[in-house]
């Protein structure tokens, strides 16, 4: 098997086999300036795995708990506006917050502002620390 990077020949054959899975998402853009790695695997001259990254980024909302309940709504709305303008102008295409469980009620706000509770359990590597490398 022979990993390389993937080329624009081969985003035809990689948006087929995401198809062929069925999993009902749709596959992003793969000339999008967010999707920074393509690495495709052959076998017998034909590709049976791609991984990509797509730029995106974690969104840490750092709030003051002084104030009323409406004053730090009112500041939550005004800074929300002004982190998607920011992410837009940095070219990420999407946002997540996780939120710690005993904040739960957060959650009910950040839905409120247009985000999405994902069904989809998350996962995530540190690559460093993975292949023993100092970060």
């Amino acid at each position: 098997m022979n990993f390389r990077e993937a080329t624009e020949e081969d985003y035809r054959r990689i948006a087929e086999m995401h198809e062929r899975q069925g999993l009902g998402y749709l596959l992003p853009p793969l000339h999008d300036r967010s999707i920074v790695t393509k690495l495709v695997a052959e076998k017998e001259n034909r590709i049976v795995f791609a991984a990509l990254l797509r730029l995106t980024s974690e969104a840490y909302l750092i709030g003051s708990p002084e104030g009323t309940p409406a004053e730090r709504w009112e500041i939550l709305k005004t800074g929300n506006y002004h982190l998607l303008n920011a992410a837009w102008r940095d070219g990420f295409s999407d946002l997540h917050c996780w939120i710690p469980p005993k904040v739960r009620a957060f959650g009910k706000r950040l839905s409120d502002l247009g985000w999405r509770r994902e069904d989809w359990p998350s996962y995530n590597i540190w690559p460093g620390a993975v292949l023993g490398k100092n970060q």
